[in-house]
């Protein structure tokens, strides 16, 4: 922490460090043995529960900030409930998570059935690929809305040079947790932008590439979510 301190002190040096981090997030999000490797584990979870659904990869993974050692968000539709049919069903997505668990083979390893979060999920290492993953049942929300964040992200250059140095901040000063997410500290980086008029709002952004009514994605008794496609 005292070291990242210093580094704020001198801002070329702090400059010169993001673009470092940058440049090695770039290469790990352009490597195509990485592209590889995810597909390989889409494809292993599908085939624990044949012929059930399809898997999507949502969060920094999509939207191009991903280091190393980041996990690997994943969604599993398993059949109509992309749009949020199960949404509000908390015990049909703990059913379905125990129906992998119960079908998962040796390339799961350390399963662990999370429930202290608001969307119950399952987390475990994929052994061929290595990777971290966090494994969902509830609706394509989350698919949506890190396409909606890669979208803001590549508006402006300075957009995500931001949204990286804050995680890079926020990682030094160990603030990120299940709790307060990468995404959660995105959208405040996001809504300072707006304000600022960096970034358009989201209804501005809807209307500048539609005409029609927004799709509803997920209804729940208390907020309702918007597909923007």
């Amino acid at each position: 922490m005292d070291h990242f301190h210093e580094l704020l002190r001198d801002k070329s040096k702090f400059c010169h460090q993001i673009e470092c981090l940058i440049s090695s997030i770039d290469l790990i999000n352009n490597d195509p043995v990485i592209k590889e490797c995810l597909d390989k584990l889409k494809n292993s979870i599908e085939n624990c529960v044949e012929n059930s659904g399809q898997v999507y990869i949502f969060g920094s993974r999509v939207y191009g900030i991903a280091n190393a050692d980041s996990d690997v968000d994943l969604y599993f539709d398993t059949g109509d409930c992309f749009s949020g049919k199960i949404a509000d069903n908390y015990t049909r997505q703990l059913q379905l998570i125990d129906l992998f668990v119960k079908a998962a083979n040796r390339e799961f390893i350390g399963l662990k059935i999370i429930t202290e979060t608001r969307i119950p999920i399952v987390r475990f290492i994929h052994d061929p690929t290595n990777f971290n993953c966090d494994l969902h049942f509830r609706s394509g929300l989350s698919v949506l809305n890190s396409e909606l964040i890669k979208l803001y992200l590549t508006m402006d250059e300075r957009v995500r040079w931001i949204v990286i140095a804050v995680k890079h901040w926020a990682i030094s000063l160990k603030l990120l947790s299940d709790d307060f997410s990468t995404y959660s500290l995105i959208w405040l980086v996001l809504y300072v932008m707006m304000h600022y008029k960096i970034v358009p709002p989201i209804i501005d952004l809807w209307k500048m590439h539609h005409k029609h009514e927004p799709n509803y994605t997920e209804v729940t008794r208390s907020t309702v979510h918007q597909k923007i496609t």
